[in-house]
């Protein structure tokens, strides 16, 4: 229990086992692993966090979307919501990822949840995200150089 109040002092293999744990956990029991990670946001990796989120969207979207407005601000919130972001996004809700994306506060990491919303857009219909770029709010070179990229990929 130590190594779970202080996860920067694991070693990479501990965090592996306790990423697993976390993963099993959320298979069977998503609605608990979900409030422990609510009520001890700074004891779970991003990583744990988007593994959650992954799995509690695909079992109930709506519990799933009530938790995620509950997490603290933080590096954790912003994992979660990112990857909530995708799963819209390629659920072709490009509306709610938006919305889902602009709430993460950390400005680079909601950058790239809006550049992953777009290239997944993309992936469907070129035009509607084209269309959906020229609408967000950023730079003329920003938008130039996501669909370079984008093109790229």
């Amino acid at each position: 229990m130590a190594l779970l109040k202080n996860p920067q002092a694991m070693t990479p293999e501990m965090q592996d086992v306790v990423s697993r744990a976390v993963g099993i956990w959320a298979e069977k029991d998503v609605t608990a692993v979900a409030g422990w990670l609510e009520a001890n946001p700074g004891l779970a990796s991003p990583e744990q966090a988007m593994q959650v989120v992954r799995t509690y969207l695909s079992q109930n979207e709506v519990e799933a979307s009530t938790w995620l407005t509950k997490l603290p601000p933080g590096a954790t919130r912003d994992a979660a919501v990112s990857t909530a972001a995708m799963y819209w996004a390629d659920q072709n809700e490009p509306s709610l990822a938006t919305e889902v994306a602009l709430s993460i506060q950390d400005s680079e990491k909601r950058a790239q949840a809006l550049f992953g919303v777009y290239r997944m857009m993309r992936y469907t219909d070129t035009a509607a995200a084209d269309n959906w770029l020229a609408s967000q709010e950023m730079s003329p070179d920003i938008k130039q150089s996501w669909q370079a990229l984008a093109k790229e990929r």
